[in-house]
């Protein structure tokens, strides 16, 4: 079984493929049903106006401490693994990582504990993609692995907007190469500017409040994160879609796409796991996993 792991700057994802044997797929689930069923670890459950994800078993988040010791991850990762009970299927790694002292706490992690094949994904993984950035390694692993992901997903042109401690838009052309894009300020770290430079404002719940007028202070804040967020997203879209002269699929993905999905106007798929996605591809394309 393939375990990707996607370390962000707030959270680290962990996501765990299926081999591509039939028979290895039904041993693996009757093993991890046994035990983990009724605590919502499985994928299955998600409709396919959800994801298009289809061969992962289940997903974790924990969050990203730059000071956690190579030891302490094991202890998190053979509590978490253990506890689906799939430590010991466990056969390759691919890993992405924007956190370079994270990565190199996890590498060693992984090279003490697991001795198991390891990816670490860079700009090298999308050997097929025309990659039009400047230079090509200074693209975010995250942000290759989601173009692996999104083009096999869905058609191109696509514009993929990922929400985490920043709000990046990738861009694929029709001919499916990889043109750029942009990066903002993410959601939380809005907020805190705001909490830690206007003394009269605070931090507030991140979900959207009844209207876009809002009627205090705080429902005032809500607004401007959630719905500005928005409409920042949507009008970058189009702003894209001028330049492309094409309308494009949209693709939501990041651990804070909920709080702005349903207050988007515009149709955008919801992939939660496609750095994950994007990971097992990259995996498979380098390795050729069986």
């Amino acid at each position: 079984m393939l375990l990707t792991v996607d370390i962000g700057n707030t959270n680290t994802v962990l996501g765990i493929f299926h081999n591509k044997t039939a028979s290895e797929n039904e041993q693996s689930a009757s093993v991890l049903k046994k035990t983990s069923l009724s605590y919502n670890l499985f994928i299955d459950n998600l409709s396919p106006d959800t994801t298009r994800v289809r061969d992962m078993f289940c997903a974790f988040r924990i969050s990203t401490v730059t000071t956690r010791t190579a030891d302490e991850l094991a202890i998190i990762f053979a509590n978490l693994l253990e506890f689906i009970t799939v430590a010991d299927v466990i056969d390759a790694v691919a890993v992405a990582s924007s956190v370079p002292q994270a990565l190199a706490d996890m590498l060693l992690m992984l090279g003490r504990f697991f001795k198991v094949p390891v990816l670490v994904a860079d700009h090298t993984v999308a050997q097929d993609i025309n990659i039009f950035y400047n230079p090509p390694q200074d693209v975010g692993p995250d942000r290759i692995v989601d173009v692996l992901a999104a083009r096999d997903l869905y058609k191109s042109p696509c514009i993929i907007v990922d929400l985490g401690t920043a709000t990046t838009f990738d861009v694929i052309s029709s001919a499916g190469d990889y043109l750029g894009g942009a990066i903002t300020p993410g959601l939380v770290i809005s907020q805190d500017a705001l909490a830690a430079k206007a003394a009269a404002l605070r931090h507030v719940q991140l979900s959207p409040p009844d209207g876009v007028i809002g009627r205090s202070t705080t429902e005032s804040i809500r607004s401007g994160l959630i719905f500005g967020h928005a409409s920042m997203i949507e009008r970058m879209c189009e702003r894209i879609e001028t330049e492309l002269s094409a309308k494009a699929d949209l693709i939501l993905t990041g651990g804070l796409a909920q709080v702005i999905l349903d207050v988007l106007e515009r149709e955008f798929a919801y992939e939660p796991w496609l750095t994950l996605h994007g990971l097992k591809l990259a995996y498979d394309q380098r390795y050729e996993r069986k």
